[in-house]
């Protein structure tokens, strides 16, 4: 209402110090590279307002760094919470493409053996590589975002670097994926689609 008032106050060292010993989630954007050129990428020649996309890889070594500095925080006193849930979160560009750092990261939070936290594992992919990667993502128990338009007409921007339609190959690894996997498909996977001029509600 027109007669509130809102009032500001500067945050504390403590304070930031308790948010990071309390975190729910982590993200790393292990690649700035994709085998994807989708139309409407918030990466590509419509937008402007972002970092450059130069095929660069995160490195385990700054990526330990952080885990080092928001495990100890995890690990204080200042956590409060008894069987606590953290996930940790893979992006890109498109993850699969940096699956080394992926492996090397979840290798290096199970050796802190941390009693109080359990580490959960996300990942966002385009899908184009999951027929290699499947196994290990259904073994560490991965929740796995699948970027998918709809059908093939439907997928028409989601192209790879020579123009072509990214759906036969997408829709035949998660055919495979529901072949081996049908538990783990209902339970750890969904879809993320883009609504545009090509697509309906419903078609999605």
């Amino acid at each position: 209402t027109k007669d509130s008032v809102i009032s500001f106050s500067k945050i504390s060292g403590v304070e930031i110090e308790n948010q990071i010993a309390n975190i729910r989630h982590i993200l790393f954007e292990v690649t700035d590279s994709c085998n994807l050129k989708c139309a409407y990428c918030g990466y590509g020649e419509f937008y402007e307002d972002h970092d450059l996309r130069s095929n660069k890889n995160l490195s385990f070594e700054l990526a330990k760094l952080f885990l080092d500095y928001m495990i100890s925080h995890l690990m204080s006193t200042n956590n409060r919470s008894i069987n606590y849930n953290v996930y940790l979160s893979f992006y890109g560009g498109e993850p699969l493409l940096n699956i080394t750092l992926i492996k090397e990261i979840i290798n290096y939070v199970d050796t802190y053996k941390v009693s109080n936290i359990n580490f959960l594992y996300n990942i966002t992919t385009n899908a184009v590589l999951l027929n290699h990667h499947m196994d290990y993502l259904v073994n560490k128990n991965f929740r796995i975002l699948i970027s998918l338009d709809g059908d093939r007409d439907n997928n028409s921007y989601r192209v790879n670097h020579n123009g072509e339609n990214s759906f036969d190959r997408v829709f035949s690894n998660i055919k495979l994926f529901k072949e081996k996997y049908p538990e783990a498909l209902d339970k750890n996977v969904r879809f993320n689609a883009v609504l545009h001029n090509r697509i309906s509600i419903s078609e999605i």
